[in-house]
């Protein structure tokens, strides 16, 4: 492992001026610096950052100007807590960083992606005072972090609102929003961008929303009528500072879905952390078209936080009785099978024990070979790396 080169900067007798990097490039053959002194950038001046950089807490740094970031080589930056509001900072370059705040947050003016294919893995609290530009490359918020824009602007956050965004943030986009406004969310993971809009707020909030793909399994969890089972989801999470007092109507972008071209078929789904112990809602749903020209699908009634979810309604009739008599059709079949890939049933009697298990299931669950009464069944439907989950009942009566 290479030892860190250790800088130790001398301040200015008049001030905390540090000459070190104003309008150069910092390099260093052991790939990374350490910063134990004061570190100032004047205004209008560029420094450039292409190694490992650790500023350390006790010091005095001081930006006015723009700091890039552009290594030639996946990258530590470790920044102490400050308020530095009239810097900006500019990730360059391909490669990925892992950005560290120590301390309580770090403000800073404008932040700008400019990173095609990087990503820069956030720790620690954030603040944007004044713009976030999302040219390219994706901010991961990890965990307990916080990537926070205070301006409450609409135009705060600039980015490219289109099915092939190459720069939008991964897990919670923190943002000020204002009573009445629309305000986009640019949001996705690995797999792509799917944008989340507020509009028209009741009152001035700090909304978080992230993009979640686990978020189907928790409105599959809640869905009142198993029957009428909804797949296909893709949806988000929504915390809201103002919970008691603020709603909104909630946009779910169609992009990057196997679903834009079903409108028709598709309904919006919400639960709140308030519902868990009830069940999700189905919300009627309307088109929004932005000043982008952008896709959503809008609640037609204002919600608050919670998880948001649009889908695909499955309306496969399943049969829920079994009638085993002469000539009877007496198999569990479910329609159209050769549509799916795969399709898993498990079956439970009334105490819960499972009686039939197909991991690969082509009609083999004959109802003869079952006493009368009432069963219990999950079905899984396979299709394009998509699963249906269904819970439902069979009653099963022989002929006396």
């Amino acid at each position: 492992m290479k030892k860190k080169a250790i800088v130790y900067l001398l301040a200015i007798v008049l001030g905390i001026h540090s000459l070190y990097g104003i309008g150069t490039s910092v390099q260093d053959d052991e790939n990374s610096i350490v910063i134990g002194t004061s570190f100032y950038i004047a205004k209008g001046e560029d420094v450039n950052i292409s190694v490992n950089l650790e500023i350390e807490d006790n010091v005095i740094f001081q930006n006015f100007g723009r700091l890039f970031f552009s290594s030639s080589f996946d990258s530590q930056i470790t920044l102490p807590s400050g308020d530095l509001v009239s810097s900006e900072f500019i990730f360059n370059g391909s490669n990925d960083y892992e950005l560290f705040i120590t301390g309580e947050k770090l403000l800073i003016g404008k932040l700008t992606m400019n990173a095609q294919g990087a990503t820069v893995s956030l720790n620690g609290n954030l603040v944007v005072k004044d713009s976030l530009n999302l040219e390219s490359g994706i901010i991961k918020v990890n965990e307990e972090s916080q990537l926070l824009v205070e301006n409450s602007a609409v135009d705060a956050i600039k980015f490219n609102n289109s099915p092939i965004n190459q720069g939008y943030v991964e897990g919670f986009l923190t943002r000020t929003v204002l009573a009445g406004k629309n305000y986009i969310f640019p949001l996705g993971d690995a797999g792509g961008y799917h944008p989340f809009s507020i509009d028209k707020a009741d009152n001035p909030d700090v909304i978080s929303v992230a993009f979640d793909s686990t978020v189907p399994d928790d409105c599959n969890t809640y869905n009142p009528n198993p029957v009428r089972m909804i797949e296909n989801l893709i949806g988000w999470r929504v915390e809201s500072e103002s919970v008691d007092r603020n709603h909104f109507f909630a946009g779910l972008s169609i992009y990057n879905s196997t679903l834009a071209d079903k409108i028709s078929q598709l309904e919006i789904y919400y639960l709140s952390d308030l519902d868990f112990n009830g069940s999700i809602t189905a919300s009627s749903r309307k088109m929004l078209k932005s000043a982008t020209d952008a896709d959503f699908i809008m609640t037609s009634e204002m919600k608050s936080y919670g998880l948001y979810a649009f889908s695909q309604v499955f309306g496969k009739d399943l049969i829920n009785f079994i009638y085993v008599g002469a000539d009877n059709q007496t198999k569990f079949e479910v329609p159209s099978s050769g549509d799916f890939s795969n399709i898993r049933l498990n079956v439970y009697n009334r105490l819960g024990g499972l009686v039939f298990k197909g991991d690969h299931y082509g009609s083999e669950f004959d109802a003869r070979d079952y006493p009368d009464g009432t069963y219990f069944y999950e079905l899984t439907l396979e299709k394009d790396n998509k699963r249906s989950f269904i819970r439902n009942f069979i009653e099963i009566k022989h002929e006396k």
